[in-house]
């Protein structure tokens, strides 16, 4: 039995090119479900701003304000523009990240083409903001700083940041699935050389595994949340100002 993000990818091709795009279906219904839910919790939220602030409330106004004062730190009164896009941003692969507790649903962040989605689109957007921010001659301009032989550097050091940022993403969360499935047949295997029971090392493996999901799906799954967050602020930040 296939888990929801584990259901058998489908190779499309597309006409006319002789290429052709491999489809998780598990990894869309899971990405769409996860999008719904934020929507629906952003409109409880937006209603709750009219009512007495509530513990959840003022928990997401602590976590918002955050953001906003590290975006005010790296784009100055250009803040406000982009605090709603990194937190957005934050929140979704938190989402993501943990999905994976859910028994039968795996992380769309443990599929690389949901990290280099995500890569991409803050790579779009912070050279559109660049060349708005700065006009298109400034912006050409800053890939030969300092010297102008130092251009193709420039150019593959920007595309290095699509993969870099995905692969940091994508390496991370993955691995924690890889742990997960190695840690049952690891744990009989010890069970076995010691000459234990195998039906003892059921409670090992239950409590094994809570604490494997809670670190690898809640902990892990909010630090990298926030690195890819920030590293889209800063990214920002230094093709608008650099």
């Amino acid at each position: 039995m296939h888990r929801v993000g584990e259901i058998v990818s489908k190779r499309v091709f597309i006409p006319h090119t002789g290429f052709s795009v491999e489809v998780n279906p598990g990894t869309l219904i899971t990405t769409w479900i996860i999008m719904f839910l934020i929507f629906g919790i952003a409109v409880l939220v937006r209603k709750s701003i009219k009512k007495r602030p509530d513990k959840f409330l003022t928990a997401f106004e602590l976590i918002y304000t955050g953001f906003e004062n590290m975006a005010k730190e790296a784009l100055g009164r250009d803040a406000r523009k982009f605090t709603p896009l990194v937190f957005t941003i934050f929140i979704f692969v938190i989402f993501c990240n943990s999905a994976g507790i859910i028994p039968g649903v795996e992380s769309p962040t443990a599929d690389l083409n949901t990290c280099l989605g995500l890569g991409l689109m803050v790579f779009i957007i912070c050279h559109v903001s660049a060349i708005l921010h700065k006009g298109v001659k400034e912006y050409m301009l800053g890939y030969t700083r300092p010297f102008f032989f130092f251009l193709p550097l420039n150019i593959v050091g920007e595309l290095g940041k699509v993969i870099s940022h995905s692969f940091r993403l994508f390496g991370n969360i993955y691995a924690g699935g890889i742990i997960l499935a190695l840690a049952g047949p690891v744990t009989l295997k010890i069970f076995k050389a010691l000459a234990l029971p195998t039906y003892s090392a059921s409670p090992v493996l239950l409590f094994g595994y809570m604490i494997l999901q809670g670190f690898f799906g809640l902990f892990v799954g909010i630090v990298q949340a926030l690195v890819f967050a920030l590293l889209a602020l800063t990214y920002i930040a230094v093709l608008r100002e650099g």
